[in-house]
């Protein structure tokens, strides 16, 4: 039996960081995971990276 690797869907916290990224366009990745943090979403701060 071989390990089978489950990847959830990443194209809504894609979007997400997009929606972020143009209207507050001067924060950086860490500001933007604050702000995902804050809207409920439970992601490593290296995946926002």
């Amino acid at each position: 039996m071989r390990y089978i690797l489950y990847k959830p869907d990443q194209a809504p916290l894609a979007m997400g960081i997009r929606d972020l990224a143009a209207t507050r366009t001067r924060y950086g990745y860490f500001l933007i995971y604050v702000l995902l943090r804050q809207e409920g979403w439970v992601v490593n701060h290296k995946c926002i990276y």
